[in-house]
């Protein structure tokens, strides 16, 4: 559930700005797919996130609850080949807001990531980011800098975590 500042602004950007229902119906359905959604304000907290992603990430409920996007990311580097590197990236955007990210990632367990974000601007104001993942199956590398990839249904045949 949204907190009473976010439904109380978005009811104030529904009343400007109608369209916005649309945009919203459109990241209900997308998080129906194998993308994890995360959607990020402009003071880094998390506003929106979705079963994938908190499943992509790992993520327990203590950080999901605290809506702590930096705390979030500190957790998720851990599980990265080169945390360092990703933090460094991820802190760039945010410095940066005009910056959009796109990002292949490894983690220490050979798993690989698809990572994406885009800024949110209303009226020229920087608003946040929606960040998307989605986990690779299979990688062939044609060119060194030419990825094609598989994305499969991956969460359909793993067992429900617990906790």
């Amino acid at each position: 559930m949204l907190p009473n500042s976010v439904r109380l602004a978005l009811g104030m950007l529904h009343q400007k700005y109608p369209n916005i229902t649309i945009m919203s119906k459109l990241y209900q359905g997308k998080s129906q797919s194998n993308t994890g959604i995360l959607v990020v304000d402009n003071n880094r907290r998390i506003v929106s996130i979705n079963r994938n992603f908190i499943e992509l990430w790992s993520l327990p409920k203590y950080v999901i609850d605290s809506q702590n996007e930096f705390q979030a990311l500190q957790l998720a580097s851990h599980y990265l080949e080169e945390p360092q590197k990703f933090v460094k990236q991820i802190t760039e955007v945010y410095q940066k807001p005009e910056l959009n990210i796109y990002a292949i990632i490894k983690f220490k367990c050979g798993r690989l990531l698809e990572i994406s974000s885009q800024s949110q601007w209303l009226e020229e104001q920087y608003v946040g980011r929606v960040w998307k993942s989605r986990e690779l199956d299979k990688f062939i590398f044609d060119e060194p800098k030419l990825i094609v990839y598989i994305c499969p249904d991956f969460f359909r045949h793993l067992p429900k975590r617990n906790g």
